[in-house]
């Protein structure tokens, strides 16, 4: 069980290092291309920040309980257990997203499609980041990587 939670907080970390580099990529992309009398760099900054630290709780309270879920889903290795793995984890992300679309009503005007697709691109390659970390940790563990 130790190497589980092992396993489980190395792939956290992996993903949030993940998240934490892309919004930052992606405020300083917004720095450089700030409107005049729009957000200051300061406010783009403490977005960052405010991002990186809701995203470690996020990742933690839903990546971990469905890396979970998909060990004891996949726990007598079926064939295809990687596949089934990784459609647990992205599948989940995408119905989370869905999820939200619908409650928050966003997607009915054009910068709302973009908006969600962004969100959803970025949940995503979240959950795949994670599954990679997790598969990788797995395997490391047992003696062999990829």
């Amino acid at each position: 069980m130790k190497e589980i939670i092992r396993r489980k907080l190395f792939s956290t970390f992996v993903a949030w290092g993940f998240f934490a580099i892309y919004s930052g990529l992606y405020t300083v992309y917004e720095i450089l291309h700030l409107e005049p009398y729009s957000l200051t760099p300061d406010d783009l900054l403490w977005f960052w920040i405010y991002a990186a630290i809701i995203s470690a709780l996020v990742i933690l309270g839903i990546g971990i309980p469905v890396s979970l879920l998909s060990d004891w889903v996949t726990r007598n290795n079926p064939p295809f257990r990687r596949f089934i793995a990784f459609l647990i984890h992205a599948g989940f992300m995408i119905a989370l997203m869905f999820a939200i679309m619908l409650d928050s009503g966003v997607g009915y005007t054009e910068a709302g499609y973009r908006m969600v697709s962004i969100q959803a691109f970025m949940y995503l390659m979240i959950a795949i980041v994670f599954w990679m970390a997790d598969e990788y940790y797995r395997k490391r563990k047992r003696g062999c990587v990829l």
